[in-house]
């Protein structure tokens, strides 16, 4: 568990990033239960051109980090597990920040993003970042993700679309 240093730090990371999502009018949830743990959780749902993407942020006051998770809201068939594997590597690739975490053995995949906010000031600009660079880049991949799982899109057109 973090010292009360930490964990003042950390309640004026997530403060400061609730007043954001409610000056640009974002609806989220606090997970109240997570603050016990020495981790402040907001989930959201922005919703992009196709698919509904589900955002977590964590503000971690003993690693001193914000972590973004936008979990993908579909399963990975065994069948397409491996071409996945391959579209993950392409996908995170071209990416300067953020990448994907793929279980195979669930099948399961998500964007992450964290940046340490350790002896920093942080405000309106790295929400806005975190924001708009995750909801991008996930609007940009979920639905290419979703038909490959559903064999709609071949791999070799993943690969081709990048």
């Amino acid at each position: 568990m973090a010292d009360a240093v930490k964990m003042e730090k950390a309640r004026e990371v997530q403060n400061a990033l609730r007043s954001f999502l409610d000056k640009i009018d974002f609806v989220y949830t606090v997970d109240e239960e997570a603050e016990e743990d020495g981790k402040f959780v907001l989930r959201l749902t922005i919703n992009g051109d196709d698919i509904p993407m589900n955002f977590i942020y964590i503000i971690d006051a003993d690693r001193e980090l914000i972590s973004v998770y936008s979990p993908m809201p579909f399963k990975i068939p065994e069948e397409k597990r491996m071409e996945m594997a391959v579209a993950v590597c392409v996908a995170t690739w071209g990416l300067n920040d953020g990448s994907f975490d793929y279980n195979i053995l669930k099948g399961t995949l998500s964007f992450r993003q964290t940046v340490a906010y350790a002896n920093s000031r942080v405000g309106e600009a790295l929400f806005l970042y975190l924001v708009k660079r995750g909801s991008g880049i996930v609007d940009q991949y979920n639905d290419r993700f979703l038909a490959l799982a559903k064999g709609t899109m071949s791999l070799d057109q993943f690969i081709e679309a990048e």
